[in-house]
Parts: structure tokens; C-alpha cells; sequence
């Protein structure tokens, strides 16, 4: 199990550290048995050494490469800041689901394993096909995955039972916020609804707009919010911005027509686009179809303030609580432009200096890498897994915090 073989030393100063190191070296050299060692090493002082070790062979290797003064490879170390930095949960939206994500977390880790079946338990009454035979499917080449009736419960399963991994770890956030799909699992963790109320939630959204008419398109335009404005202007009843994701990345959504003459107003503009590949055109006229039956479902949930501090999506802003708790928002959230760039201004507003994403790829923290941050600040974006990365993206991203936080 990944925890098991996490190890961390701290120490008041440099030498010290690698006195520990060195004693620990000697020790797992005499008694091999790493599981002795696990965690952490009583109270945390600044200077920090944190490796992943499957066997006392492996941990020893590592402590003779810090020794060595080699570069870090499955071992982090550093001096922690005086003041820990406070952490933002991301939750990635649609479009970042694969087949067989976090299948080394759900075989080796049982709080990961526990939350996802959790998951799969609650959406039984509203998928045909059972989720975890979605995610990991016998045959590989099957990629129900990918089709929005399921894409949009399984990114919620997958980031749900990661950010249940990650709390288990100590690290909790002081804020939290999603990308579209994502604000469901960012609302289910800040507690504006339990787990069975958003997992009926996000597999009604799912369904309703997985039935809907295939058409429809959607493109990233690398212009800011207002130059695309202007050229949508003429076709507001059929194409909406779906996404601010940046001061110069504008996604635009709805009838493909439309989207096409856009694109090529703002191609004498000389303003670069990039059609993006989906099943809908999502954020946009094209959804509305599905609102009336969707705040229906809605009106059925129990909501609650956020216990902890949520972004919204609609505003780029602090969710207010009298908003965020009504059918009526997540309604509009289907409709309504995800306001990412800003939402990311107001994450360093409020303090966040790391930015963990909470999905199955780095599809936020790639974003939020364009968005300029305070002067004087320097955001730290860890990931949590990425496409063919297994276990080792989450590892080093937990190395990480075991230095800073």
C-alpha cells in the first residue's frame, strides 16, 4: 500500500537531517523490516526529508543518494516554509476521464478502493451498467467511459475517492472548487450535499444530457473574454461561452454552424481557435432542452451551507450560501459560463499557495499555470494522476506536501 512505505524525517537543522538519515541508513541495514519506520517522525521541524520505499533495500538506496547529494528521485527534501501554506482542492471537469483510471489506487489502497465502491454502490439505481465495469472494463477497448451518461458519475466517483485518499494523508483543504463537472465533487466535499444526493445529482445531469440530440460543437479560442464576445455577438441564441479558462482562452459552445462562422470572423482577426472534441456542446443553448427535468431532480437534494470555503463556477467568486443551496443554481450551472480564470484569482485572494488537483489528469493546474498570480506569490500545482502515469504522479505529489505543509 502506498502509505504504508511513506517514510519522513524532520530536523531543526540541515546537519541534523542528515544525521537522522544516516542513523536510519545504518539501522535498515541491520533490521530490515521497513513497515518499523512508516510515517512520519513525531513532530514536524523544518527541515525535511520524505521518501517512498517498498523494502529496506529501497529505502537505504535513497537515503545513500540524499547523502550523496544526488538528485531526487522517489525522495523529496527541503526546508518548510514558517508559515505552511494553505492547499486548494481542484476537481477536473469532463474531459479528463480514461479508461483504467486509478486502477493502481483502487488495488492497492482501501480508503481509495472503500470510497469508489462507496460511489458505485449509490449510482447503482441509475446507471445500466454497473460504474467500476464502466471505469475498469474487462475488455479495455470498451469506452463506455467516455460517453457522457457515464463520463460525468465516474469523474465524480474518481475524484470523490481521491480526495477521501488525500484527507486520510492529512491534507485538507482550506478551499475548494471545480471545473463544471468538478463543482459537484468540490459541492460534495464542502458538504452542500451528501454523497448519495450528488451522486443522484451528477448521474441525472449525465443521463439527461447524454440524451439529447448528438450535434453541436465546441472550440478553445485564444482571445480574451471580450474580443469573443464581440464576435459571438450576432449569434447569442444559438452559441454561448461555455468556459473563461484564462486571460487569452475562451471556450465558445453551441450549433456547429454558428461556432463556424465565429471561428472565422475571428480567423480575419487573426485569433487563433481549436475545435475541441465532445459529445455536446455543453454550456450552452443547446442544453436547455434538459433544464426543466434536471431542476426537477434538483429540487428533490438536501442542501446545506458549505462547510468549507466553495468557489463557484457561475461567479468566479466565494459561493454564497442562500445561492449555492437552491435547485435553481445548479440549473444555471448548466447553462452558464465556468468561470475558471477568475475563480483562480480569488483562490490566491483568499491565500492558497497549492493548488492539488483532484482528477484523473492535470487538466486545471495546466490552466491555472497561465493565470498570473499576485506579485510575491508562487503557487506550488501538484497533480494527483495523469494518463499512464499509475501511482508515481500521486507519490511525488504527496512527497511534496510531506516537505511543505
Amino acid at each position: 500500500m502506498i502509505n504504508n512505505h511513506l517514510l519522513a524525517l524532520s530536523a531543526e537543522t540541515e546537519e541534523a537531517l542528515r544525521q537522522k538519515a544516516a542513523a536510519l541508513r545504518e539501522h535498515l541495514l541491520k533490521n530490515t523490516d521497513v513497515q518499523s519506520f512508516i510515517g512520519q517522525d513525531g513532530e514536524k521541524r523544518p527541515y525535511r526529508l520524505a521518501l517512498w520505499a517498498d523494502s529496506a533495500e529501497t529505502a537505504v538506496a535513497k537515503l545513500d543518494a540524499f547523502l550523496a547529494g544526488d538528485a531526487p528521485q522517489g525522495w523529496a527534501t527541503g526546508r518548510a516554509p514558517q508559515q505552511p501554506p494553505s492547499v486548494a482542492f481542484l476537481c477536473t471537469g469532463q474531459g479528463a476521464q480514461y479508461v483504467g483510471m486509478g486502477r493502481d489506487l483502487y488495488e492497492t489502497e482501501p480508503v481509495f478502493r472503500e470510497a469508489l465502491e462507496a460511489c458505485a454502490v449509490g449510482l447503482r439505481p441509475y446507471l445500466p451498467i454497473p460504474l467500476l465495469d464502466v471505469i475498469y472494463p474487462a475488455d479495455p477497448a470498451l469506452t463506455l467511459v467516455n460517453e457522457t451518461t457515464y463520463t460525468q458519475p465516474a469523474l465524480f466517483a474518481i475524484e470523490y475517492a481521491l480526495a477521501q485518499w488525500w484527507l486520510a494523508q492529512g491534507v485538507h483543504p482550506a478551499v475548494v472548487m471545480g471545473h463544471s463537472v468538478g463543482e459537484y465533487v468540490a459541492a460534495a466535499l464542502a458538504g452542500v450535499f451528501n454523497l448519495a444526493d450528488g451522486l443522484k445529482l451528477i448521474a441525472a445531469r449525465g443521463r439527461l444530457m447524454g440524451a439529447l440530440p448528438a450535434g453541436g460543437t465546441m472550440a478553445a479560442v485564444f482571445a480574451d473574454e471580450a474580443t469573443v464576445s464581440a464576435a459571438l455577438a450576432p449569434y447569442v441564441d444559438r452559441v454561448s461561452i461555455a468556459a473563461v479558462n484564462g486571460p487569452t482562452q475562451t471556450v465558445i459552445s453551441g450549433e456547429e454552424t454558428a461556432v463556424a462562422a465565429i471561428l472565422a470572423t475571428l480567423k480575419k482577426e487573426r485569433v487563433r481557435a481549436r475545435p475541441l472534441v465532445v459529445s455536446h456542446a455543453f454550456h450552452s443553448p443547446l442544453m436547455e432542452p434538459m433544464l426543466d427535468e434536471f431542476e426537477q431532480i434538483a429540487e428533490t437534494i438536501t442542501y446545506h451551507p458549505p462547510q468549507i470555503p466553495l468557489i463557484s463556477n457561475v461567479t468566479g467568486q466565494l459561493a454564497d450560501s442562500a445561492t449555492i443551496t437552491t435547485p435553481r443554481y445548479w440549473r444555471d450551472h448548466v447553462r452558464a459560463a465556468v468561470r475558471f480564470a477568475p475563480a483562480v484569482q480569488a483562490l490566491y485572494e483568499m491565500g492558497a499557495g497549492i493548488l492539488l488537483e483532484i482528477g484523473p489528469q492535470p487538466h486545471l493546474t495546466g490552466m491555472a499555470r497561465r493565470i498570473p498570480a499576485p506579485d510575491g506569490v508562487t503557487p506550488l500545482m501538484l497533480p494527483s494522476l495523469e494518463t499512464g502515469g499509475g501511482s508515481q504522479t500521486l507519490l511525488a505529489s504527496l512527497l511534496e506536501t510531506c516537505i511543505i505543509l
